[in-house]
């Protein structure tokens, strides 16, 4: 029973990672068409998109009523997605000097911090700002997740020369089918 909770939650909250791992920056819901640009969502998203919506845990960018699929995700963006879909504890601190107790995503941090699926930047920082890599995604959603395993990347002609960090977290991912290359 518990290999099949733990499989229902990991079901119902990899939606999170495929769009953090995607870099889709989610807004629209079943009612998507209210959204201008809610056309550009891609097919394989569209269920993750309203499941993460209607959730709570996404929603849109209401100074422009607008989606924006093609969007890139920031690592506190990423933070909020995963802290939410997660329920993380967002009580406590976190260490880094560039994230203030007045930011709009300091206990997002603190909940990424707390559950160690973040480490930061290296140098105290953890660039809250900075766009979220598919490496660093990679990398969170193994944390998050507990994955285990590792695909054999080496099919991958931009996998050559990734740091170890990287190149793990990303055949773990690949290995559990939460991220994928492309052939072209």
């Amino acid at each position: 029973m518990a290999k099949t909770i733990k499989g229902r939650k990991f079901v119902a909250t990899a939606a999170t990672a495929a769009l953090v791992a995607s870099a889709i920056v989610p807004v629209a819901s079943a009612a998507s068409t209210e959204f201008g640009d809610a056309g550009k969502i891609s097919t394989h998203a569209k269920d993750a998109v309203e499941y993460l919506v209607g959730e709570g845990i996404i929603n849109g960018f209401s100074e422009d009523n607008t989606f924006r699929p093609q969007g890139t995700i920031t690592r506190a963006e990423a933070a909020s997605i995963f802290t939410k879909a997660l329920k993380l504890d967002t009580t406590g601190s976190e260490e880094f000097s560039d994230v203030a107790s007045a930011d709009w995503f300091y206990s997002a941090v603190v909940g990424v911090f707390n559950a160690k699926i973040v480490n930061g930047m290296g140098d105290g920082k953890f660039a809250p700002e900075g766009k979220l890599t598919r490496a660093q995604a990679a990398t969170m959603i193994v944390k998050a997740y507990g994955l285990t395993g590792a695909a054999d990347l080496s099919a991958y002609t931009d996998a050559k020369g990734l740091d170890a960090w990287a190149s793990e977290a990303l055949a773990t991912a690949v290995k559990n089918g939460v991220m994928n290359g492309t052939s072209a």
